[in-house]
């Protein structure tokens, strides 16, 4: 599994400076292995004044399923065999899973990607993702997720040519109750 995504933040400064901030991510899973890379550039008025590279391998398996759902059907790869995700409801802007595993096993995140017309959404980037009925902290970067920093469910919202990429952070494992909701209005654009 391999997923890119590029977040772009420009904004003007009192002086009249342009500032703009680009982090490029890249995550792949091969195996029990992880790889992350993250690549920071800072720019002003067009000069690059800072760029910082970070890349790490996680040895765990960080990995621990991936779900794509289409129009009419669901394709569930598992990565981790301990960890289980079942379909409760699918409806026209819910989706509704049970995700499960041996308690005490350590952080896992689960893949799912919507392709377009899999979930009907409010609106241009309509979207929320609740774990056992409250809202997943949303993250801003794929490294800060797979890092393993929360001690709560987070997730990343990836907003992608055809449709969305969620990737769901769980701290700990017991049984959880995961909605996506065609309500939000924020995603993270994917290059």
């Amino acid at each position: 599994v391999t997923m890119f995504m590029e977040r772009r933040m420009e904004r003007r400064l009192e002086n009249g400076t342009i500032h703009i901030e680009i982090v490029k991510e890249r995550i792949i899973v091969v195996g029990n292995k992880t790889l992350i890379e993250q690549s920071r550039i800072i720019e002003r008025d067009g000069e690059v004044i800072e760029k910082k590279e970070l890349a790490e391998e996680l040895n765990d398996t960080a990995t621990a399923t991936v779900l794509q759902i289409k129009q009419s059907e669901i394709n569930i790869t598992k990565i981790d065999q301990a960890i289980n995700v079942e379909m409760v409801h699918r409806g026209d802007d819910l989706l509704k899973l049970r995700v499960y595993g041996p308690d005490g096993l350590g952080p896992r995140i689960v893949i799912i990607q919507l392709d377009a017309g899999a979930i009907r959404l409010a609106g241009e980037d309509g979207l929320v993702v609740t774990v056992n009925g409250e809202e997943a902290k949303l993250s801003d970067s794929i490294y800060d997720l797979l890092a393993g920093v929360s001690e709560e469910p987070t997730y990343v919202l990836i907003k992608a040519a055809s449709g969305y990429q969620v990737m769901v952070y769980f701290p700990h494992f017991s049984e959880y109750i995961v909605e996506l909701k065609a309500i939000m209005m924020r995603a993270l654009r994917l290059v």
